[in-house]
């Protein structure tokens, strides 16, 4: 349980924190359902955002293939065998 200050804000209990993977500093969403019941969710990332970790993590293994094969053709044959 958790009460609202004057200012609008609550204390989400620490096993709430975990379970949901939240820190300090995290972003949630707050959508009523149609029962009237509100759902708390983490924020989905802006799409800037994501597209910026997946460059990431592509530059994280950018030239690490296998260097044997000259063309995508060459790899594609070994491949598929």
């Amino acid at each position: 349980m958790s009460t609202v200050t004057s200012k609008g804000q609550i204390t989400l209990p620490k096993s709430l924190r975990d379970r949901l993977g939240l820190q300090a500093g995290a972003q949630v969403d707050f959508v009523v359902n149609a029962d009237g019941e509100v759902v708390l969710q983490p924020a989905k990332k802006p799409m800037a955002e994501a597209a910026k970790a997946y460059r990431a993590a592509l530059l994280s293994v950018s030239g690490s293939a296998d260097k044997r094969f000259a063309t995508t053709d060459e790899f594609m044959r070994f491949i598929r065998g």
